[in-house]
């Protein structure tokens, strides 16, 4: 099986695609597990005119009984790891990389080279430099797979997308720029390929975590990411975090594209057994449901559905008309629920038109507080003194009776400009969208206010998305995560969907109930079990549903965070550490 380039790049094409339909709008989540199968193939056995891929080479004799190690000249024979002889013409001279006993001990042809050579297993491997070919496909199958499922972020700023994209393929470069100089090869023997899999499962895992958290960190779009079907990954998650289900991922693809590559037509069978196999456990894990706990609130979630437009409006009444819908939703909620009442009540990101101090002195909120026992939560613009904070504020009896607290990670270019006085060209160019930085919140502790039986996770616009954030505010007494965000900037586009598909994670990561109001969707409930109640975005909607708000239970996850991506991605470096010094104490035992 060989890939030339061009055959090559339409590979890491093909599985950026594929691994683009497993994520929102399409949600082929299977897609996912065999994704990444082209690309692996294309970087294990891409043909190189520079330096022949994969190939160990054969010395000449010229007639001395040992066979030291010299040059390959042109024309002279070749051997590849399977043993099969191969005269392959080189322009120029490659450097000797060593041969197994039994080369150079063979029969003597022509002008005394080696007439047949026994398949070579134990020599040193070649030199071929195969890192920076498998890099750019790597960066190749990164650039279509992010550009394909953010391309959404082009309503805020193109040149920002662009940018994010170039960037996020750095990561799927390296992991292939890895695989490539690993240089899993079949003929190896099958403990060795498996070693050299596992690696590679633990570095592709280490790099998403690091993406997680470097610069301002963008955790978005992980492999396991699509998974949140199956029983088993949402079991896992548990443990692992949704990065780490991502080393379990990439290690079916890597098994099923080894399969392929060393049995070629063969390998379908023991595909179709696994698959087989995998069906039956998962069905077997979704008919075994955790226990309900029995403390059960009733929550009422408010979707607006606010255009850009109307939000952004300077006109003092449209403004006002927003507050006025918020009311009107809110009744209109209590009027269909007279009976059950309400325990909690939650509206999204920014959905009051002014700062939220501002609103309370104007006498904002009463009206809604006075309509029972209940806990009310909003997001609103919070001032203090010259700082601006995006916050999320609960208040429960009367207004005076209120928590607030700031979001902690801000969005780089959307809440704040990063360097804005040290370049002045991301001021001149974002200025005007971006006035005034909002300032990051440094409390990690639940909120509380009085009455209220529950703490409450507050998560603010995509803080939803980091796990690692999440799991800081849990602590062992009733809760549940209350998300507010707002993805009108990007219109009626899959950003809601491709935001809640990240974000949903977090129930059962964590075991705690996922409350979510958003302004234009997706508004949810998702059970600490993955159980899932929504209504369609872009609709001016109201959800009630039920939620617990679990035991005291801590999981793995919520402890150590994600110390499983951590670990993976340190054995995958240690590994490829301890390859390397094994190769240059091999060229050195055959090289001169």
């Amino acid at each position: 099986m060989t890939f030339t380039p061009w055959k090559a790049r339409g590979a890491a094409l093909v599985s950026g695609l594929l691994l683009a339909a497993a994520f929102p709008p399409l949600n082929w989540w299977p897609l996912a597990l065999v994704a990444m199968v082209p690309l692996l193939l294309a970087v294990w056995t891409r043909h190189n005119k520079s330096v022949p891929a994969l190939m160990h080479t054969i010395e000449p004799n010229l007639g001395r009984s040992g066979g030291e190690p010299g040059l390959v000249e042109e024309g002279q024979h070749s051997v590849d790891p399977c043993g099969q002889n191969a005269r392959t013409p080189y322009s120029g001279a490659l450097p000797m990389e060593g041969v197994g006993a039994s080369v150079g001990t063979g029969t003597q042809g022509r002008d005394g080279f080696a007439a047949e050579a026994a398949p070579e297993t134990h020599g040193p491997e070649p030199r071929a430099p195969l890192f920076w070919p498998a890099f750019r496909l790597g960066w190749l199958f990164g650039f279509v797979f992010f550009t394909s499922t953010l391309w959404w972020i082009q309503h805020v700023t193109l040149p920002g997308m662009l940018a994010l994209t170039v960037y996020l393929a750095l990561y799927p470069a390296v992991a292939m720029g890895v695989a490539g100089w690993l240089r899993v090869r079949p003929a190896e023997g099958r403990g060795v390929m498996i070693g050299k899999l596992i690696l590679l499962a633990g570095v592709w895992t280490g790099l998403e975590w690091v993406r997680s958290v470097a610069l301002w960190g963008f955790p978005w779009n992980g492999l396991g990411v699509p998974l949140f079907a199956l029983p088993t990954a949402r079991k896992i998650v548990a443990i692992t975090g949704v990065t780490g289900l991502s080393f379990f991922v990439f290690g079916v693809s890597l098994i099923v594209a080894g399969l392929v590559w060393q049995k070629g037509r063969k390998s379908w069978r023991g595909l179709l057994a696994g698959a087989a196999v995998w069906v039956l456990v998962e069905g077997l894990t979704a008919g075994l449901s955790e226990p309900t706990p029995d403390q059960r609130y009733h929550v009422a979630l408010i979707q607006p559905n606010v255009t850009m437009e109307e939000k952004m409006s300077p006109d003092p009444e449209v403004q006002r008309q927003r507050y006025f819908d918020l009311e009107a939703q809110t009744a209109k909620a209590f009027g269909e629920n007279e009976k059950s009442g309400f325990d909690l009540i939650v509206w999204p990101e920014s959905a009051v038109p002014n700062y939220f101090d501002e609103m309370v002195a104007g006498g904002a909120f009463v009206d809604q507080l006075q309509q029972g026992d209940f806990t009310l939560v909003t997001g609103a613009d919070h001032r203090e003194w010259d700082k601006l904070y995006n916050s999320i504020a609960v208040m429960r009896g009367t207004v005076e009776n209120r928590a607030i607290h700031p979001k902690i990670r801000l969005v780089p270019f959307g809440e704040f400009i990063p360097f804005r006085k040290e370049v002045p060209l991301f001021e001149k160019l974002l200025g005007n969208l971006i006035p005034m930085d909002f300032n990051a919140g440094t409390s990690l502790e639940p909120m509380r206010v009085e009455g209220q039986p529950f703490s409450i996770v507050p998560l603010v616009c995509f803080e939803d998305t980091i796990g690692e954030h999440a799991r800081r505010f849990i602590r062992p007494e009733p809760q549940v995560i209350v998300n507010v965000t707002n993805d009108n900037w990007f219109h009626e586009s899959p950003a809601t969907e491709m935001h809640f598909a990240n974000a949903r994670w977090r129930a059962v990561e964590l075991r705690r109930t996922l409350v979510r109001s958003a302004n234009t969707g997706v508004t949810a409930i998702v059970s600490p079990r993955g159980d899932i109640e929504r209504i369609p975005s872009f609709q001016k909607r109201e959800l009630h549903g039920w939620f617990s708000t679990g035991t005291s239970e801590i999981t793995f996850y919520a402890r150590h965070g994600d110390l499983f991506s951590q670990v993976a991605g340190t054995v995958g470096m240690l590994g490829c550490a301890a390859v390397a010094v094994s190769r240059r104490r091999r060229r050195r035992r055959f090289l001169p």
